[in-house]
Formats: structure tokens, sequence, C-alpha cells
């Protein structure tokens, strides 16, 4: 039972990381796709259309930095709203109790122990927790 419930709380820890490296990967994937197609479709239309003004190395020379601006931006957008989120973040906390939070955190880890275990194998490996909990402050007196 305790194994579970520690496979149980890493499985919970972990899960944000990856849902922040699979954003991130997602965006830098957008990022390189957006790069990709901005070149191809730039240089077929854009190319047609500004070299008869410009001239051919004008014309692919603003092609190009339209494409890299294009691309940075993509780049950029995942630490835009990494700053974005910690700044609410802050503004949640100065707003927030911090009693209230730890009480809401409490109640959607153990609904969703419950839904993963089920009562019965939680309200067990609780009962033994706390037993083991009182033998050990039993023999400190």
């Amino acid at each position: 039972m305790i194994g579970d419930l520690v496979a149980y709380a890493a499985s919970r820890a972990t899960s944000g990381t990856v849902e922040s490296v699979s954003k991130r990967a997602a965006w830098f994937l957008a990022g390189g796709l957006v790069l990709l197609l901005g070149c191809f479709f730039a240089v077929l239309a854009a190319f047609w259309t500004l070299e008869p003004v410009y001239g051919p190395i004008q014309s692919a020379g603003l092609i190009a930095v339209g494409c890299v601006v294009t691309a940075l931006l993509c780049f950029v957008v995942p630490g835009i709203t990494q700053f974005f989120q910690k700044q609410r973040a802050k503004q949640m906390a100065k707003v927030t109790d911090p009693v209230t939070d730890t009480i809401k955190a409490v109640n959607v880890e153990a609904t969703e122990a419950v839904d993963y275990f089920g009562p019965l194998k939680v309200m067990a490996t609780a009962f033994m927790v706390g037993m083991g909990a009182a033998k050990q402050l039993r023999g400190v007196r």
C-alpha cells in the first residue's frame, strides 16, 4: 500500500513537468514549422511579386527578414507566457490565504487519491500511516 502511495505521489509531482516540457516542445515545433512554411511560401509568392519592383537580391533579403522575425516570435512565446503566468501567480498569492489554499490542495489531492486508488485502499493506507506515526510518538516519550 505504501509503495502505491509513493508511486502515486511521484506521478502527481512529475505530471506538471511533463506538461510544461511538452508545451515548450510544441511551441518550438510550431516555430520551426512556421519558419519552414513561411520561407517556402514567401519565396514563391513574395519573390514573384517583389522581384520586378526591387530586383532579385533585395527581394530575397526582405523575404528572409520576414521569415526570421516570424520564427523569433514563435520561439519567444513560451517565455512570455511563462512570465505572465508567474506574474499572475504572484498576484494571486497576495490575495489568497495560505490556510485556505492548503485546505483546498489537501481536498483536491484526497479526491484524486480516492479516484485513483478507491476509498477502501485510501482508508487502509491512512490507517497504517496513522498507526506508524502513533508508534513513533509513543516511542519518543
